[in-house]
Order: structure tokens, then C-alpha cells, then sequence
């Protein structure tokens, strides 16, 4: 899932300039990017391999009663911690607990966000790595700030999928997006990366998977700003 050797993920941007090296081997690691767009969109940033977190430190994690959508007695580390991660990452930027907790919104079926707070943010795991991505919409003193938007996607283990990728893109991808996993020399890393560009764009856009799959994610111009994940075995996206 992770280079092995350095225990770090990496975050490029469009023309491959690393962005920014983030220590997983240690908790939650965060850091603030500025995406490359028109608007300079500023964008924090968190990840946790929760494979490396005590048992003792997920128990205290869970005491603090963090928003989530799947409550329950039992929940997985992945929500733990990811309730965590969004909690340090809003007290970074100002905001307590308790305004997390009273203005979250998560319920069953719809992508969860802040009723009251001017920050969107998105969440996605993978096996036990974890990412947030949080927009600072008062960063964009246009018309559109309100409605800015983020998304973000990962997928670990690829290298482990059974599933056949070119048969796969057949099934749910655009002849376009088709014939560059057939062409790759790794289609099923190709067919993940395509895929995460995806779920991010549907996150961000708000809308069905279904739908996200008629769009020609490779097409630039749907792209208002991008960051690409990476790692050992793994790929993934920002989109704001």
C-alpha cells in the first residue's frame, strides 16, 4: 500500500511536481496544499494507515464521540480514525469540537458535510489507510465560493485485485477512457486511477456513481483543479 522503505505517500500535482511527502508510520500525518487552479484553492490535507495505530489510542479516538454515519457499538478503526482526522483537521482551522459535532451532517445515503461551517470536505479509505481532504470555501471570494466543492478517492492493494480490468472499463467506462487501459502496460493500475478520478468527480459533483461513469474523467476540462495521490501498490485523486 506504501513504499515499505519510507513509510510515505506523495501528492503530485498535474505536470508531476510532488507537492508534498506525508509520513503514514505515525498517526495521522496532515499538510495544507494549495491546489493549482485560477483561484489558488487552499486544501488541507490528512491520511492515517491505521494498521500502525495502538488499539489504546483507537479506544481513546472512540471516547471522543466523533461524527459519524455508521454509528453503532462496533465501529471499524477506518471510522475511527477518520472521525478523528476530521476533527484535528477543523481544530486546525479554528474550529472546536463541539461546533464540529453540532453542525456535522451524516445521514444514511448522502455524502456528509457541515450545515453551518464554510468547509466542504471529503473522506475516503481503503483496506486500513484513511484520507480527508478539507476545502476552505472563504478562501474564494468569488460568486462560486459558496458552492466550492471537493473530492477526494483512493485505492490500495491493486496489485491484489482479481477483477479483469479491460472487461471491467468495458462494462463501465467511456470508449475513450476504454482504450487507455487497453493500451497501458499496467491496465489494472490504469483502470484504478480512472476509477478514483471517478468517485472523486462524483463526490465533488454530488451525484450517482452511475452518472459519474458517462463522463469522460480524462478530459481536462472536467477538471477544475487536481492532485494526484500515490504510493506503493496504491493510486489516487483531489479534485476541487
Amino acid at each position: 500500500m506504501i513504499n515499505k522503505k519510507d513509510g510515505k505517500i506523495r501528492i503530485y500535482d498535474r505536470d508531476n511536481n510532488c507537492l508534498a511527502n506525508l509520513d503514514v508510520t505515525r498517526g495521522i500525518a496532515v499538510t495544507e496544499l494549495v491546489l493549482p487552479s485560477k483561484r489558488g484553492l487552499s486544501v488541507l490535507f490528512s491520511v492515517c494507515d491505521t494498521a500502525g495505530v495502538s488499539d489504546a489510542t483507537m479506544e481513546d479516538w472512540q471516547k471522543q464521540e466523533m461524527p459519524q454515519r455508521k454509528r453503532g457499538k462496533h465501529m471499524d478503526r477506518t471510522h475511527i480514525a477518520a472521525g478523528e482526522m476530521l476533527f484535528c483537521a477543523m481544530e486546525y482551522l479554528g474550529y472546536g469540537r463541539e461546533q464540529v459535532k453540532k453542525n456535522y451532517v451524516g445521514e444514511a445515503g448522502s455524502r456528509p458535510c457541515f450545515s453551518n461551517l464554510p468547509v466542504d470536505f471529503s473522506i475516503s479509505h481503503s483496506h486500513s489507510l484513511v484520507v480527508l481532504a478539507l476545502l476552505k470555501r472563504e478562501d474564494d471570494p468569488t460568486d462560486q465560493g459558496s458552492k466550492a466543492r471537493i473530492g477526494v478517492d483512493i485505492e490500495t492493494k491493486i496489485s491484489k485485485r482479481k477483477t479483469d480490468p479491460i472487461r471491467m472499463a468495458e462494462r463501465f467506462f467511456t470508449l475513450h477512457e476504454q482504450k487507455i487501459i487497453a493500451a497501458s502496460a499496467v491496465p489494472q493500475m490504469e483502470f484504478m486511477r480512472i476509477w478514483t478520478l471517478k468517485e472523486a468527480w462524483m463526490k465533488r459533483e454530488q451525484i450517482p456513481l452511475s452518472e459519474a461513469f458517462q463522463v469522460d474523467v480524462l478530459d481536462k476540462s472536467v477538471h477544475k483543479s487536481i492532485c494526484y495521490i500515490a504510493g506503493e501498490d496504491m493510486t489516487g485523486v483531489i479534485l476541487a
